[in-house]
């Protein structure tokens, strides 16, 4: 047992050691042999002074050379303490089976249970040494703090081994505290301290995916107000909408959703304006500092910050040797051209246009026309930006389209949807998905015995493919692509209209860039998700010859995008010569290629070991070992994710142990650079490696070969996410693509998938919030409250998952790439509305005529901007009649409107005539277009145009100057309401106002022309005075019953027969249920009872007017369904001085005397 103890502390003493060194990395102040490594591995002994172009590549060059070496030797150094920890895990392990045996053998003891408790003690010495260690660490950090705010001055120059932004410049604009100062509060000990040396600057807190410390704590209390308000109703809204919603089916008015939005609206206030740490608050100030000062330098010195194209950090360099990079682009593609004017609204009709006379003659089916309709409101024109590729020389740049919210995005990006489909079904064997299908499919080829000494590896790329797509000629190759597919039809979509479709995406490409205007003539926007697809299908067509041979020969091909992977067994020599004639296959496709036995691919590096395949995870030269770092201000589970990932990669790449072991101390040093605590890095890998490691082991790493294999082969049979998702599209390829009925709407599949997602979704609540550190228990705290209001409830057992939404990062923060909105999208043209809606031919129609000949230039559209009404409305598109259809729909609409309305007013007594004031007729929604251009229908346009004017308390008069104005600019002919009547016809009213009856307020009788005639009355024979006079305005109770029993009717069939089961002498749930006993005892069929329910308000402060309505709730429904909105009947509203009780009964007789035989 001593023995087992002796190594314990010995092993301690290394781990003790690797604390240390990690701390130091942490801590960004290296041991002083690292900084004189410099020295000997690239003195500064040479500064060019030919130009400052030289000079800055050869500083750049110097630094990362320093660098990678200063990182090596850390990975080195691990991996010695690494072995010297794990070998006395060997001799622990050997003790410890020694110990074992010679209990087992003894024969006076119980040697299991003894050896059981002896290990038991070693672990806790084993732990109590660990702890004693982290102390000593602890402290030792504080004095290594001490000596790194000393040494700040004397070591200003010394290059670090963290991720650092690339700097193309000859001098840094920032000064030392800017660029240097590596903690925002973790190196400062006072507060004018850190607002002299201000901040981190770029170098370590705000790296592209860091998200500023609270950022709305510093903002001032009115803004948190508009805040909290925000974050609360969504939430609040959310779980109320919930709740409400069948089956839950709690009343809006409930008091427990008082409770719960009291609940919330509380912890909200508290969270937010609860006082915060002075370390949190002194951080969250002094970055936010940072990003405003660099912002100014950056304007100051006329400098650009972009994200680097692959090494994942900022650059910083001169804005005018950035944009002579960008025109060099422009010039080298010739694929761009400058506009003189704004085309954005040409391109938007023409948009609108086509999808119009698509739809019209049936070519494009409703549901699709609506899903490629560009948004006339918040469409604006592409924009583009650069990033600059600083793996390459000369640093080059990278086009980057932004088409979000183009006229054309959703017209790409339906095709993309569609054809993608197909295309991950037809060419998935020459697909290469992601690393993990390389590996898969190279272990097949391994397993053939095709895998040699000989066999060579060959990559390539394709120069500039999207750019360099001609487009015409990639047309051409993607119907030749479906037919060659069998494909005669895409989800009912004809090939010649997928390519008008395909056609207007590439041609009408339009993109603002520095205040000026491109229209791309060649290829397509690189982020646009339909130029990915074709450039793909491009490429099926390019890749035949090569497909061809490989297939003869057995070797392998496969193809990620405008990257090319495959092997070869004959000479290198006739290798590079196949590839040498494949670069003239086709004028704009050069290629770009490497042989070897051992290349990258992807990220994975393959090399062949005399005919064995050895894999590993590659990493680019210029990436930087750069993930989100531990200060941003992202929830926990993001900085577990970036571990489990990473080492998740790790195991699946690496074909061997030792390439594991590498990778994994590459891992931790990575999460080291980004200020990753050390505990929570062993915490996270012992959670990974749970089930693989030996509990006796010292270090949270593997180390047993077959535990490291068994756990490789489990990860690579796992499907990777892209994998799962390529496998669901090839099988989704071929669903739907005959259909042509409107019914069928989107695919069958389509929607059996999102029933199940309801149905999957309906026991889950579903909330975001907007994460910051000081509300990091938000998720814990909404669990907290919906529990305590809704515990011993129905919906106690809904499941509530909340998500986060993130502050913006650093990427978001400091860089501008998005021009002004006046260049984006013109502002509204002062013309006559009439302009708007008249027919513009162009020759882009001419240019679509010629390619789809059904689509005659004859046709009259005369609507250019269909979408009008539609962005209001969600309903679906219905079939739009001809232009003969709608005249003679709109001649039949209005003589049955009139002609009802004239049987009505005819079948009304005398009496009711007189004393009627409105006569509102029931009649079926009209959900008849709007007009021949539009999917909008009568009862949405009528609907909107009431809502309109309830909220601005429009007048009779205006309300119908406005519905002549419709009727004037709308294209003819038009079914808009002509009138106030007629508005309210076009709604589904479930319910008539039937005649307004007037009765004097003494006898509580009928009064005719004003006058009452009871005998013995106060105002008998005499007009009544308006103070007097109470008006009852009736509804009709036989449509709302109507309308609700159809509705409910099981649920009231259920609760009358349980009731009439029921042992106990009432009806518990209901108010005098005792006599609705006695009612089912004599009444043997199913019948509806309702509860009649009044009270009075006042309808104005000045006035003693009162509004009585008379309510009838329906008792067969269930009693949390019984006081609803929509299940509450409306009987009549009772308006004067006058009270309603006296009168009630006499009123509720009359009722009902004249309306039972209606109910019946």
């Amino acid at each position: 047992m001593h023995q087992l103890i002796t190594i314990r502390e010995q092993q301690v003493k290394i781990w003790e050691q690797l604390l240390m060194l990690r701390m130091r990395i942490l801590d960004k102040f290296l041991p002083q042999h690292f900084d004189d490594l410099e020295h000997f591995i690239a003195p500064n002994i040479y500064s060019p002074v030919i130009s400052n172009t030289i000079a800055i590549q050869f500083k750049n060059k110097r630094y990362k050379i320093i660098q990678e070496a200063k990182r090596s030797w850390l990975n080195v150094i691990l991996h010695a303490y690494e072995i010297k920890i794990q070998e006395y895990d060997r001799q622990y392990q050997y003790e410890l089976i020694q110990l074992k045996s010679q209990l087992l053998k003894s024969m006076t003891l119980n040697g299991e249970s003894m050896f059981h408790h002896l290990n038991e003690y070693a672990n806790s010495r084993t732990k109590k040494l660990k702890m004693d260690i982290h102390h000593r660490v602890s402290s030792y950090r504080k004095i290594l703090l001490q000596n790194r705010q000393r040494s700040l001055s004397s070591t200003k120059n010394i290059i670090g081994v963290c991720p650092e932004p690339y700097l193309d410049l000859m001098s840094n604009p920032f000064n030392t505290n800017e660029w240097n100062h590596l903690s925002l509060g973790k190196f400062c000990f006072f507060l004018k301290k850190i607002l002299s040396t201000v901040y981190n600057a770029l170098s370590y807190i705000l790296g592209p995916s860091c998200i500023r410390l609270n950022q709305s704590a510093i903002r001032p209390r009115h803004q948190q107000e508009i805040q909290i308000k925000k974050e609360y109703s969504d939430i609040n809204q959310k779980v109320v909408q919930y709740l409400t919603s069948p089956p839950r089916n709690i009343p809006s008015r409930a008091m427990i959703l008082k409770t719960y939005s009291d609940d919330l609206l509380n912890y909200f206030n508290h969270a937010y304006f609860a006082p915060q740490p002075y370390k949190d608050q002194t951080q969250a100030l002094t970055q936010a500092i940072a990003a405003l000062s660099i912002r100014q330098k950056i304007k100051k010195f006329n400098l650009i910050l972009r994200v680097t194209d692959k090494s994942h950090n900022f650059y910083i360099g001169s804005a005018i040797e950035f944009e002579k990079k960008i025109q060099t682009f422009f010039q080298d593609t010739n694929a761009f051209v400058v506009l003189k004017e704004n085309p954005f609204d040409e391109i938007l009709t023409k948009v609108i246009q086509l999808l119009n006379r698509l739809s019209g003659k049936k070519l494009i089916l409703q549901w699709q026309s609506k899903k490629m309709m560009p948004n006339r409101t918040k469409s604006v024109l592409a924009h583009l930006y650069f990033n600059p590729k600083t793996h390459k020389i000369g640093i080059p740049v990278r086009p980057i389209e932004n088409t979000i919210g183009a006229p054309t995005t959703n017209i790409s990006d339906f095709l993309d949807e569609i054809i993608r489909l197909i295309f991950d079904s037809k060419c998935g064997s020459t697909s290469i998905i992601d690393g993990a299908s390389l590996l898969e499919e190279l272990y097949k080829y391994t397993k053939k015995g095709l895998f040699k000494v000989s066999t060579l590896f060959c990559t390539f790329d394709i120069r500039n493919l999207y750019t360099m797509l001609p487009q015409e000629e990639a047309l051409d190759i993607l119907i030749e692509f479906l037919q060659v597919h069998g494909y005669t039809k895409v989800k009912g979509i004809s090939l010649d209209t997928i390519r008008i479709l395909a056609f207007i995406v590439l041609r009408e490409n339009v993109c603002v860039y520095n205040n000026k205007i491109y229209k791309q003539t060649l290829g397509g926007a690189m982020g646009s998700s339909f130029a990915l697809t074709l450039a793909n299908i491009f490429m099926w067509k390019w890749q035949k010859e090569f497909v061809r041979r490989q297939d003869i020969s057995g070797e392998f091909y496969g193809r990620y995008i405008d990257d090319i992977f495959m092997t070869w067994n004959k000479s290198e020599n006739e290798l590079r010569n196949l590839l040498d004639t494949a670069n003239s296959w086709h004028p704009n496709i050069k290629l770009e290629y490497k042989v070897s036995k051992s290349l990258p691919f992807l990220d994975v590096l393959l090399t062949n070991s005399n005919g064995i395949l050895l894999t590993s995870v590659y990493h680019k030269p210029a990436a930087e070992p750069y993930v989100v770092p531990f200060s941003s201000d992202h929830p926990r589970h993001v900085f577990n994710n970036v571990v489990q990932t990473s080492l998740a990669r790790a195991v699946r790449y690496s074909s061997t142990l030792e390439a594991f072991n590498h990778e994994q101390r590459y891992i931790q040093l990575t999460l080291l650079y980004n200020g990753y605590p050390s505990t929570f890095i062993d915490r996270e890998f012992l959670k990974f490696f749970f089930g693989y490691i030996s509990s006796t082991s010292f270090l949270p790493i593997i180390d047993d070969e077959k535990q490291f294999l068994k756990m490789h082969r489990k990860l690579l049979d796992q499907p990777t996410l892209s994998q799962s998702q390529a496998a669901l599209s090839a099988a989704m390829a071929d669903i739907d693509n005959d259909q042509t009925d409107e019914t069928v709407n989107e695919s069958k599949e389509s929607k059996n998938y999102n029933d199940k997602s309801k149905q999957h979704c309906n026991d889950k609540l579903i909330i975001h919030y907007t994460h910051e550190k000081r509300i990091h228990s938000f998720k814990k705290e909404m669990h907290r409250i919906y529990e305590h209001v809704f515990n011993n409830t129905p919906v106690s057992h809904v499941k509530m998952i909340v998500g986060n939404r993130n502050r913006q990062d650093a990427k978001r923060e400091l860089i501008r790439k998005r021009p002004k909105q006046s260049l984006l999208q013109n502002k509204p043209i002062k013309t006559s509305i009439s302009s708007t809606f008249t027919d513009r031919s162009s020759p882009f129609d001419e240019k679509y005529n010629t390619q789809q000949t059904n689509l005659n230039q004859s046709d009259n559209f005369t609507s250019v901007a269909p979408t009008l009404f539609t962005d209001r409305f969600d309903d679906e598109y219905l079939n739009l009649p001809s232009d003969d259809e709608n005249e003679i729909l709109l001649n039949t609409s209005l003589s049955s409107i009139s002609s009802s309305s004239s049987s009505s007013d005819g079948s009304s007594s005398d009496d009711e005539l007189e004393n009627m004031n409105m006569s509102i007729n029931s009649s079926l929604p009209d959900h008849r277009p709007l007009h021949s251009s539009t999917s909008t229908t009568v009862f949405q346009f009528s609907l909107d145009i009431l809502e309109f004017c309830r909220i601005s308390r429009l007048p009779d008069e205006q309300r119908i100057d406005l519905l002549e104005l419709f009727q004037k600019y709308i294209p003819s002919p038009n079914l808009v309401p002509k009138s106030g009547e007629d508005l309210l016809g076009k709604c589904d009213w479930c319910w008539k106002i039937l005649p307004i009856r007037k009765i004097c307020g003494a006898c509580y009788q009928s009064a005719k022309h004003g006058i009452c005639s009871t005998v013995n009355c106060t105002h008998e024979k005499m007009k009544i005075p308006s103070d007097d006079t109470v008006e009852i305005i009736s509804f009709d109770l036989a449509e709302q019953l109507k309308m609700l029993i159809n509705k409910n009717i099981d649920l009231l069939k259920k609760y009358q027969d349980e009731s009439r089961t029921q042992s106990t002498s009432d009806a518990n749930d209901i108010v005098r249920g005792d006599v609705y006993r006695s009612i089912l005892r004599i009444e043997k069929d199913f019948f509806v009872s309702v509860m009649i329910h009044s009270d009075g308000i006042p309808l104005y402060r000045s006035k003693n007017c009162n509004v009585w309505p008379i309510l009838g709730g329906v008792l067969e429904l269930l009693p949390y369904s019984r006081n609803r909105a929509d299940n509450t009947l409306l009987l009549a509203l009772w308006i004067g001085k006058k009270t309603l009780v006296l009168y009630l009964k006499n009123f509720l007789n009359d009722y009902f005397t004249l309306k039972i035989k209606v109910l019946k």
